[in-house]
């Protein structure tokens, strides 16, 4: 490799149950994360064994047993969802910005964009009115729009990019 070249493999995560908010805004940024309640420490360190994923805990005793098993595992730190993004986004290297909106926030699943005319009676009628473009999970079927709370989104993503060095 190149002298100053940066090769940033994507990680693919597993978070603990009581990291919840994170878990929902990595997924946010389009990254591929596992996480749900209840989620057992053993299925935690089965599916990041099996999966090759990254353990994001707070919990020293998950981190313990994950670190005994070889499994890689990160202990965040920061107590509120914003600096633990940060404290992710700086370890990681990721460009929190890139992959924005391509995963569902609550299944984990890709999205795809679907016609105006498939989500009438999917969605609110003045949502259906007033928005163009619809995205649905492939696996939950859930259907999203770029709604008014999107660019308050798009502000936090760039707050945890400066916060984090990231520009």
């Amino acid at each position: 490799m190149e002298s100053g070249t940066e090769i940033v493999n994507e990680p693919r995560f597993v978070v603990d149950e009581m990291m919840g908010k994170l878990a929902r805004w990595l997924r946010m940024a389009g990254l591929d994360v596992e996480h749900r309640r209840p989620f057992p420490d053993e299925e935690i360190l089965d599916i990041a064994g099996k999966e090759g994923r990254v353990i994001v805990t707070r919990d020293r005793k998950l981190a313990e047993t994950a670190a005994e098993l070889d499994i890689e595992v990160w202990i965040v730190d920061e107590d509120i969802p914003f600096n633990q993004l940060v404290e992710v986004v700086k370890r990681s290297g990721i460009d929190i910005r890139a992959k924005a909106f391509t995963r569902c926030t609550l299944c984990n699943g890709l999205l795809a964009d679907i016609a105006k005319e498939d989500v009438a009676g999917k969605v609110p009628p003045f949502i259906f009115a007033t928005q163009t473009d619809y995205r649905y999970c492939r696996k939950c079927n859930k259907v999203y729009w770029p709604g008014t709370h999107r660019k308050h989104m798009e502000q936090i993503f760039d707050d945890v990019a400066k916060a984090a060095g990231r520009k």
